[in-house]
């Protein structure tokens, strides 16, 4: 029966230290999410309660906001470098995200030093690269387009002024001059008397 006691004596002693340890969290992160707070009422110069990407940049420029992130375990140093991953508009390229002051915290407190990797940020990891992979290749497919516009005009406008146009490989055809060989005979192309 002793052992048993003392086996209980160790458990209920492991469930208090757990709840003291989640309730001095909770208080941390309640006490910093006041400060900053109160840093970032002070720096919305809209007054519309939303933080956009200036106004995140002024609270990190204030020691009180600094001193209370690095409390909760974020380093606001390595914040900065994520301003441009916080901010980043899914939507539109030309409008500016904003966020309410609970999803700040929320995307502060996701950002702590002290957070393990879970599936769910391997997977969310995942989703980014695709989805900055799949942008990458639509621009890139957007260039393309673009270069082979000016590809052509410049092509036209040599062509009506019978200048040299420059050797160029294009998907498996060779343009060499105003009076190249048409890509689908080897004769050269009959010029008007």
């Amino acid at each position: 029966t002793l052992t048993v006691m003392n086996l209980l004596v160790g458990v209920l002693c492991e469930v208090v230290n757990a709840v003291a340890t989640a309730e001095k969290e909770e208080l941390l992160v309640q006490f910093v999410k006041s400060r900053l707070f109160k840093v970032l009422q002070q720096n919305d110069w809209d007054n519309d309660k939303l933080i956009s990407k200036r106004e995140f940049e002024l609270m990190l420029e204030t020691p009180e906001a600094c001193i209370a992130l690095h409390e909760v375990g974020v380093d606001p140093v390595g914040l900065i470098d994520f301003t441009e991953f916080i901010f980043d508009s899914e939507m539109d390229e030309d409008s500016e995200k904003q966020l309410s002051f609970p999803e700040f915290m929320d995307m502060v407190l996701a950002l702590r030093g002290s957070n393990n990797a879970s599936v769910r940020d391997v997977v969310d990891l995942r989703k980014f690269t695709r989805v900055v992979a799949v942008e990458l290749n639509q621009k890139f497919i957007r260039t393309h387009q673009e270069v082979q516009k000016v590809h052509g005009l410049c092509t036209a406008i040599a062509l009506t002024m019978n200048t040299p146009i420059p050797i160029h490989k294009d998907s498996g055809n060779l343009i060499a001059t105003a009076g190249a060989l048409h890509p689908h005979s080897n004769r050269l192309p009959q010029q008007d008397p």
